[in-house]
C-alpha cells in the first residue's frame, strides 16, 4: 500500500496502491502513523500512482496533518494524479494541503 525512504529528516512515502477505500482505511492509518513514529520534520506523499481515496481514507489523511502538524513538522502532498486533484478539490481539501505538481 505503501513505501517509504527516510533522507536526513525528510521523510517521502511512496502511494502504491491506486484505491484506498474503507476496506483498507484502518491498515492505511496505522501505517502512516508508523512512518511518522521518529516525528520526521519533512513528510512528502508522493500520490503519483493514487488514483481514489473515500471519505474514510481522506479523514485519515487530514488526521495524518494534523499529527505531523502538531509535533512540529510540515506535511506536503506531491504528483498528484487528476483523479485524485479532483477529489480534493470537490471537498475543497486542496484548500487545506500543500499541494507541488512535480509531474
Amino acid at each position: 500500500m505503501i513505501t517509504s525512504e527516510k533522507i536526513n529528516d525528510e521523510l517521502t512515502i511512496i502511494f502504491t496502491a491506486s484505491r484506498i477505500d474503507v476496506s483498507i482505511a484502518v491498515k492505511f492509518r496505522e501505517l502512516l502513523s508508523q512512518e511518522i513514529y521518529e516525528k520526521p520534520q519533512k513528510v512528502i506523499l508522493d500520490c503519483s500512482k493514487l488514483e481514489y481515496l473515500d471519505s474514510s481514507a481522506l479523514r485519515v489523511l487530514v488526521t495524518f496533518m494534523k499529527e505531523i502538524n502538531y509535533y512540529g513538522g510540515h506535511l506536503v502532498l506531491k504528483d498528484l494524479s487528476t483523479s485524485f486533484k479532483s477529489i480534493l478539490q470537490l471537498s475543497k481539501l486542496d484548500q487545506l494541503f500543500e499541494i507541488h505538481d512535480d509531474r
